[in-house]
């Protein structure tokens, strides 16, 4: 678990790519698991659960993750 700002436990700016990664209970200001400045982003088969104020930012721009 991590408390930080935006993106608490991946911020992205580039390009990033999860495979099978658990993303849960980090604490930010918005995107609390993953947050992203674009839609660079690609998964498959994540845990993205329990972040606080929510899972990923912006809303649906991350594949596999549900606020």
């Amino acid at each position: 678990m991590s408390l930080a700002a935006s993106g608490a436990g991946y911020p992205n700016l580039g390009t990033m790519s999860l495979d099978r990664t658990a993303v849960r209970q980090n604490k930010g200001s918005g995107g609390g698991g993953i947050a992203t400045g674009n839609n660079k982003v690609t998964s498959r088969d994540p845990v993205i659960s329990e972040n606080t104020p929510d899972n990923c930012s912006p809303l649906n721009t991350i594949p596999g993750c549900a606020n």
